[in-house]
C-alpha cells in the first residue's frame, strides 16, 4: 500500500500530521529486514529524512516503528539478551538510542519541547538517572531535641499553657 501524503496535510500540529507520520513510519518499514542490520540503519536514515522534510519531532517509537522493530527488540539487543553474536544489532540499538536522546536535548535547548517533557524522557527511555548527594548541612535548629519547659518558657506570651494539676 503505497500512501501520498499531501502536503497540506502535513500542516504541523495538526492530527492529519500525527496520523501522516504514522502512516509514513509503517511504509518506511516496509522496506526493513531485521536480519540485516544496514537494512535497519537505511530504514531509520529514511525516517530522520521524512522528519526532516515534514518537520515532524523525532520520537522513539516511531524510529523503532519505521525501523520494524519494538523497544523491547532494542533494549534485548543492546543488552545482549537477543542477536549476542552479532555486534552490529548492539551498535545498532545504541545509536537509534543516541540519535533520539540527542535529538531531545537540543529540543529542549531550543525550546521544541518541554523541558520537564523531554527530562522524563532521558529517565525513562535514555537512562539519566538523579545522583542525590548526602550534604552536611549547618545545624538549623529543627534536629535539636528541645526540653519542654523550655518551649514553653520561650512563648510563654503565646501560648497559653496550662499545667496537668489544672
Amino acid at each position: 500500500m503505497d500512501v501520498d501524503l499531501a502536503p497540506s496535510l502535513m500542516k504541523r500540529g495538526s492530527n492529519a500530521a500525527v496520523v501522516a507520520t504514522v502512516v509514513a513510519t509503517r511504509e518506511i518499514a516496509k522496506r526493513a529486514d531485521i536480519n540485516d542490520p544496514q537494512s535497519l540503519m537505511d530504514c531509520l536514515q529514511d525516517y530522520i529524512m521524512f522528519c526532516l522534510e515534514n518537520n515532524v519531532k523525532l520520537t522513539n517509537m516511531a524510529a523503532y516503528a519505521a525501523c520494524g522493530v519494538s523497544a523491547a527488540d532494542i533494549g534485548n539487543w543492546e543488552a545482549g539478551r537477543t542477536r549476542a553474536n552479532d555486534k552490529r544489532y548492539k551498535e545498532f540499538a545504541q545509536f537509534i538510542r543516541s540519535v533520539c536522546s540527542q535529538y531531545r536535548e537540543q529540543a529542549m535547548v531550543e525550546n521544541l519541547i518541554n523541558p520537564a517533557v523531554g527530562i522524563w524522557h532521558q529517565k525513562n527511555y535514555d537512562g539519566f538517572r538523579d545522583d542525590p548527594v548526602m550534604v552536611e548541612a549547618e545545624d538549623n535548629g529543627l534536629e535539636v531535641k528541645r526540653d519542654p519547659d523550655e518551649i514553653a518558657a520561650k512563648y510563654k506570651d503565646v501560648i497559653d499553657v496550662r499545667s496537668d494539676e489544672e
